[in-house]
């Protein structure tokens, strides 16, 4: 429970539901770089990151719907920081 208290919960995307998602699973991978190692991952852009891998494979940047499904990636989760 300390990590709500201390608002360090943080926003992944879904990937598996009939199958594993591997483009989200490793934009995920991303996110939690970047939340755990900042110093290593200041140059990743996790909307751009997401996007890149998206496009190689799938064939076009869907990160912006699945933002607008589920939330910004990495971000500290909306449920935290209720008293």
């Amino acid at each position: 429970m300390k990590a709500f208290r201390e608002k360090r919960v943080f926003t992944l995307l879904p990937f598996n539901f009939y199958t594993t998602n591997i483009g989200t699973a490793m934009a995920d991978a991303y996110a939690i770089g970047k939340t755990i190692y900042p110093q290593h991952f200041t140059d990743v852009d996790l909307a751009a990151k997401a996007d890149a891998i998206y496009t190689f494979l799938v064939g076009e940047p869907v990160y912006a719907r699945m933002a607008a499904d589920y939330g910004p990636l990495g971000q500290v989760a909306p449920f935290v920081g209720g008293k």
